[in-house]
């Protein structure tokens, strides 16, 4: 160390006493208590909504099949149809979801390994 103050700036930090005595006084920098910052749970709010979107075009789906006219087919087969129909539909929807659902959970975990702090 040169001088009479110590080049290490690190908290809390030594200084050399100006009176010349040799003797080490610790000083600790003031410091204001303050709050954490408020987390903002965004994605969370975003996730939830997909979700909730996801499951009202699902249920949606599956209801529209019920209030379909027949048109001109026998009862059996109008009832396969439908129902197949029903579940191509409803599998479509429900493979459109878990695809957006690993969309927007790896766009997330992208985010947060970019903004993480050191």
């Amino acid at each position: 160390m040169s001088g009479k103050h110590a080049e290490n700036k690190q908290y809390p930090y030594e200084t050399w006493d100006d009176e010349g005595t040799g003797r080490a006084a610790v000083q600790y920098p003031e410091s204001k208590p303050s709050d954490p910052p408020k987390k903002r749970r965004v994605f969370w709010w975003i996730f939830l909504a997909i979700q909730v979107l996801f499951i009202v075009w699902l249920v949606t789906g599956i209801n529209a099949a019920q209030t379909s006219p027949n048109e001109g087919l026998p009862a059996q087969e109008y009832q396969d149809a439908k129902d197949a129909g029903t579940a191509i539909g409803a599998s479509l929807i429900v493979f459109v979801w878990a695809a957006v659902d690993f969309i927007v959970g790896g766009t997330y975990a992208i985010y947060r390994l970019v903004t993480r702090t050191k």
